[in-house]
């Protein structure tokens, strides 16, 4: 596969993506046991999100 640079606003060329999530990342990683949700975006034309994930505590 051809590499796939995502933006990054420190270095013009991007970034090399190790993994590229979609809308299933909220699935996939809830199963591990994580809150995961969407703090930004759609941002730029390529419509980019910013995903939080967080491992709840016991006392939430």
């Amino acid at each position: 596969m051809e590499p796939d640079y995502h933006s990054d606003p420190l270095n013009p060329k991007g970034i090399l993506a190790y993994w590229d999530f979609g809308i299933d990342a909220i699935e996939l990683f809830s199963k591990s046991g994580l809150d995961v949700s969407i703090i930004d975006g759609p941002k730029g034309k390529s419509g980019r999100l910013v995903w939080m994930a967080r491992k709840p505590y016991k006392n939430d």
